[in-house]
């Protein structure tokens, strides 16, 4: 005997650190991971050539995008799914995923990143802002939410 499932929500779930979200366009492209692995769900920066990024990045106008979790990758030594240097990575330009935010977010509040380490957060202080994202749910400090860049 099959399960019927008689209840749907309106609103997708919330999914997994770096994972895209799949009901909305986006726009991902092909980096290598340049200066060590890469983990998901970072932003990263251009790298030394064409077709590189290094995590985090200085400035906004350098920042490439967020980088997504996939299936297609074998966990390192450590037990980490991470992209390993100089392996191709995906990175969303354009689109909706699932991050976890350490600080917490409130809904419709622009996304920052964290220079040397990628992560991105709700807090201005020294950290650089992705330019065109913002947090689409609020969530609390080391919780997921979702966001987009435009």
């Amino acid at each position: 005997m099959s399960v019927t499932q008689d209840t749907f929500s309106q609103y997708s779930g919330i999914g997994f650190h770096g994972q895209q979200n799949t009901d909305f366009p986006s726009w991902i492209s092909s980096q290598h991971a340049e200066g060590g692995a890469i983990p998901f769900g970072v932003a990263v920066s251009f790298g030394t050539a064409d077709h590189q990024a290094v995590l985090g990045g200085a400035a906004s106008a350098d920042l490439i995008g967020v980088t997504v979790r996939t299936q297609a990758v074998e966990n390192n030594a450590a037990g980490e799914s991470v992209y390993a240097e100089d392996k191709a990575m995906s990175v969303m330009e354009k689109g909706r995923m699932f991050v976890t935010v350490s600080d917490g977010a409130t809904r419709g509040a622009a996304v920052y990143v964290v220079p040397a380490t990628g992560e991105l957060v709700s807090t201005v202080g020294t950290n650089v802002a992705l330019t065109g994202a913002r947090f689409l749910r609020s969530c609390a400090a080391g919780e997921v939410s979702e966001i987009e860049i435009k």
